[in-house]
């Protein structure tokens, strides 16, 4: 066994080659290097072939065997597969089973656990298990050290008396963990290291090279136990292991004598290694890293950079010799470098893609993350949730799955109409409700063939319903591997075919097979071992676990410029790298706790203490930023999610390198992306190319952008009967007019809160006509202080009347609301004292009375004659000849500069009153009752003002009749804020003034 220090990375990198590349095939096929992860296996396969291949490393000698590059967990199974006749291993399902099996075991035992049995929480309990026998311990030993320190303090401390009980229990679990194992006559990882510590292997590995460290200072090192088997592994000739000099001397040098007894040390010099240039930014500062906004806008600066090369390149006057210059920019060798791949990754698709730089990544992407894996959870809620109507809508919606009904799958259109239906009928949930509303709607559907939304209805909910029935075995308790037999009947039954020309196909058929492969699994594990009964909501639990846990590595692109994570890039050979997201959190990583013990316990146990795994964090960064490259620049960010993030404490280190130092230049001003070309003047169509350039072309061809067509000019519009509601609209924004009146584009809101609040408007005024009716009707004119109890016994009785067949929750809600609660005033109570105390003398109410024709208003360029319709919540009719107008608001009232209602209605009222009862009618109070308002009464204008008011009203009103007719419907919101709730976002160009 020999230990190789090496100065930097570059004789890292040939260290390695020396090592494990040899001239002899045979010997090579039989040697392992251990590396962090797969992504590092690509990078460094890569830089063999460049070292060995192309760079004549060996004088001469072209060795085209590469030595198998593996992982930690690689190298475990390539040498069970090297076993004659060795027991199969256990798979992470079985584990998994095995695991909740020992649960109950340890608690049928007597065993109690502190806490309730969670998926993740035996999940994790299985992890420490694994963690304690990979540093060599055993379940004794864990046992005899733990409750030695626990049972000092347990008699005064009850958090040790709980840590105490869950030690006991953990133990328990652990044992009977291990004898399910021995008696399946299986595998699990450390009964395959003891099994290869006593079988020697047909083919056993002759050399095994370990580039990493210990766990100590790499989370994807190796163990304790990992490093005894290298001591005892039969056949194993020789052991490298392959250190810098930082890295050793930040303590992996004596853990590593104290892990291989008797490993030899030797130097390894490579004269030729220098520091790359380090560039920094041109802003006449002392940094030297760049800073940036947010992680995308760090991309979209280095992508910038090498975009910018290549529009210069493409310029008429461009000079022949920048070439070189350009290849050395944008090359294949160029990377950049993260420590975690998230969301560095994602952005790098829309950020890279949109300026056309070409990248490649090989990396491991989270599953969950992947489409495929939101639909599943789509299936999960639909059972779960009770078939609810979300759940309903979105799964029926989903392009990941084919649901069809004779012969003909369900368009959006239907799943549209039955949204509505279900929010109509207030469906919150249960398979036999849905299948009674979805006979209603057939039966009305065969009555009234007019109404096409309740055909399209049916449709979709006969296939809502049969999906429903297909899982309803689901809702039951029984054995998991017959539940997830119905699940996977499902998923494969209706799958959707992927689409040939989709450019992810690959990816969301590898994200599928993953998935299904899964429950399959998990499906066998539990048929073999564990026929329990369970509930299918435990078997969601662990599927959204696994999948949340689990990557999936995937490769994109093979030209460009590379995304590599921090342990991947020690093994790559670059000309040019960039590391990123230089940000305290990251750089150095935080070092993942246990969630049973203290770190104090677990120091006891020989888990390493914070201070070393930062020391090697330090010297792991020392070694990255000395890659052998020949430019290196580094770069942080200053936001995450609008929180404010610090550069990373490492950082402060780069000054005493010593680094050669090169300002970042800009060398033209050209335009970079798509967007800056279509947005610039003037425009620059070499930047884009094929379809993209033919629609730039096609856009500077256009009519000027200034012409009134553009910005909502329609032209002249007939004169027609404009209801008042319509008309406030339009001084809202006369888009939302054009959208509503002109195009008839259906008002739906948007969103839940705002149907309810419909729905209790539409009901309070319902509430207050049919009192007023029967007030009238009972021969009562106003309400006054007498009366006021007789009011409000005639008002419950009222609302309880209209609440007959609503939903219990509905009826409480709005019965409160009105008629008020131990802890608040209803609203009938607050109007009806409000008349009460300004007692009138009522000769008649018209309720909810319609206004309807030819009406004269004036303004300041004279009077004309309109058509209008529009329909006043209340008309008082008094014994003095005057009238009150009353409109109910559920919110606030409107604000007195774009109201026209009340202003016009009194206008109209006033002419179509004229000669009832023989009489001429004069208004002289007009009020919005704001139910939701500071104040509950809200005049237009005292009466003094009234005149003025009516005035101004019928002066708005007929200037938006004036600009409705002239075909004026710009997007021009008489406040921004009211786009936020508006209704028609989607059909809106905004193009008024910035954003709202």
């Amino acid at each position: 066994m020999r230990l190789l220090n090496v100065s930097d990375l570059q004789s890292f990198q040939r260290a390695i080659a020396r090592t494990a590349c040899h001239s002899d095939a045979w010997q090579v096929r039989n040697c392992a290097v251990i590396v962090p992860t797969r992504a590092a296996a690509q990078q460094l396969r890569q830089t063999l072939e460049n070292l060995v291949l192309c760079e004549d490393l060996f004088e001469g000698r072209k060795v085209l065997t590469l030595p198998e590059l593996v992982t930690r967990n690689d190298w475990y199974s390539h040498m069970h597969g090297r076993l004659s006749s060795a027991p199969a291993r256990l798979t992470e399902f079985e584990r998994d089973v095995y695991g909740r099996a020992a649960t109950l075991d340890a608690v049928a035992a007597g065993a109690e656990p502190p806490f309730k049995l969670r998926p993740g929480l035996v999940v994790e309990a299985l992890a420490l298990y694994d963690d304690l026998r990979r540093q060599g311990l055993t379940i004794d030993t864990f046992e005899r050290v733990i409750i030695r320190d626990l049972e000092l303090g347990a008699d005064l401390d009850r958090g040790a008396r709980r840590l105490l009980t869950q030690t006991h229990f953990l133990v328990a679990v652990f044992r009977a963990y291990e004898n399910r194992v021995l008696a399946s006559q299986h595998l699990d990882e450390h009964g395959l290291r003891a099994l290869l510590r006593e079988v020697p292997a047909a083919r056993p590995f002759r050399q095994v090279v370990v580039t990493v460290p210990d766990r100590v200072a790499e989370s994807a090192g190796l163990w304790v136990a990992d490093f005894e088997l290298l001591q005892h592994l039969p056949g194993l000739e020789q052991v490298d292991v392959i250190a810098t000099e930082g890295l050793l001397t930040a303590g992996f040098r004596e853990r590593l004598h104290d892990l291989l007894p008797g490993i030899v040390e030797e130097q390894e010099s490579d004269h030729t290694a220098r520091f790359p240039i380090l560039v920094v930014p041109d802003i006449g500062a002392s940094d030297l890293y760049f800073t940036s906004r947010d992680r995308e806008e760090e991309l979209v600066a280095i992508a910038s950079s090498a975009k910018r090369l290549i529009s210069v390149s493409r310029e008429p006057d461009h000079e022949a010799d920048f070439s070189d210059e350009l290849q050395a920019e944008i090359s294949d060798r160029a990377a950049i470098v993260f420590q975690g791949p998230l969301p560095y990754l994602y952005l790098a698709r829309n950020v890279f893609d949109s300026l056309g730089v070409s990248f490649q990544t090989f990396d491991a992407l989270p599953l969950a993350a992947e489409p495929y894996a939101a639909a599943l959870d789509l299936v999960f809620t639909f059972v779960t949730s009770g078939y609810n109507r979300a759940s309903i809508v979105e799964l029926l919606k989903s392009p990941h799955f084919a649901f069809e009904q004779e012969c003909r799958r369900v368009s959006s259109v239907e799943v549209a109409a039955l949204d509505r239906q279900l929010r109509k009928s207030q469906y919150i949930g249960d398979r036999q409700l849905l299948a009674r509303l979805v006979t209603e709607w057939a039966d009305i559907g065969a009555v009234e063939r007019a109404n096409e939304d309740f055909r399209l209805a049916g449709h979709a909910g006969n296939v809502a319903l049969r999906l429903a029935e297909c899982l309803s075995s689901l809702e039951d308790e029984g054995p998991a591997d017959e539940l997830l037999d119905v699940l996977l009947d499902f998923l494969s039954k209706h799958q959707a075919p992927e689409l040939l020309g989709d450019s992810l196909r690959e990816r969301n058929l590898r994200a599928k097979a993953a998935i299904h492969g899964a429950i399959q699994g998990l499906r066998d594990a539990h048929a073999q071992h564990d026929r329990a009964q369970c509930k299918f909501g435990s078997l969601v639990a662990i599927i959204r676990r696994w999948i949340e846990g689990q990557t999936f590595t995937l490769r994109t692109g093979s030209v460009g410029m590379h995304f590599v994570d921090s342990r991947a890039a020690r093994y790559g050979n670059f000309s040019q790298v960039r590391i990123v997201g230089l940000v305290d959190g990251e750089w150095p990583e935080h070092p993942r706790r246990n969630i049973f013990y203290p770190s104090s316990l677990m120091n006891m146990l020989g888990w390493p203490h914070e201070s070393e795994c930062l020391n090697a964090a330090r010297a792991a960064f020392q070694d990255l930023i000395r890659l052998p490259t020949e430019r290196l620049a580094l770069s942080t960010f200053t936001l995450e999610e609008d929180s404010i993030v610090r550069p990373s404490t490492l950082l402060e280190d780069v000054a005493d390198v010593g680094f050669s130092i090169e300002q970042e230049k800009v060398r033209s001003e050209a335009v970079v992306s798509v967007d800056e070309t279509f947005s610039s003047e003037p425009t620059e169509p070499w930047v884009v190319e094929e379809s993209a350039a033919a629609w730039l072309e096609l856009r500077r061809t256009r009519s000027p952008a200034q012409e009134p067509v553009f910005h909502g000019s329609v032209g002249c519009q007939r004169p027609r009967t404009y209801g008042v509601r319509a008309v406030e609209r339009y001084l809202d924004c006369p888009f939302k007019y054009f959208a509503a009146s002109v195009l008839f584009i259906e008002d739906e809101p948007s969103d839940e809160l705002t149907r309810e609040r419909l729905r209790h408007g539409l009901f309070v005024h319902e509430a207050f006509r049919k009192f007023f009716k029967d007030w009238q009707d009972d021969g009562y004119g106003a309400i006054s202080l007498d009366n006021l109890p007789q009011a409000l016994e005639k008002f419950t009785a009222v609302v309880d009347e209209l609440l007959t067949g609503l939903p219990v929750g509905v009826c409480a809600l709005e019965r409160n609301r009105l008629l008020g609660s131990p802890t608040a005033i209803g609203l009938a109570d607050r109007l009806f004292r409000l008349e009460a105390e300004q007692p009138d003398d009522v000769m008649e109410r018209l309720l909810e009375y319609s206004i309807e024709g030819e009406f004269e208003f004036k303004s300041h360029e004279g009077s004309r004659r309109v058509r209008l319709r529009g329909t006043v919540d209340r008309i008082d009719l008094r014994t003095n000849g005057t009238l009150r107008l009353v409109d109910y608001k559920i919110g606030r009232s409107p604000k007195p500069t774009r109201a026209i209602q009340l202003p016009l209605y009194s206008v109209c009222a006033e002419q179509h009153l004229d000669g009832r009862k023989g009489r001429k009618w004069k208004v002289n109070e007009a009020i919005y009752i704001a139910f939701g308002g500071p104040r509950l009464s809200v005049s237009i204008a005292h009466r003094d003002d009234l005149e003025a008011a009516l005035s101004a009203g019928q002066e708005r009103f007929l200037n938006a009749i004036n600009g409705i007719e002239r075909g004026d419907f710009p997007p021009r919101p008489a406040e921004l804020s009211l786009c936020r709730s508006c209704h028609y976002s989607t059909v809106c160009r905004k193009d008024y003034v910035g954003e709202s």
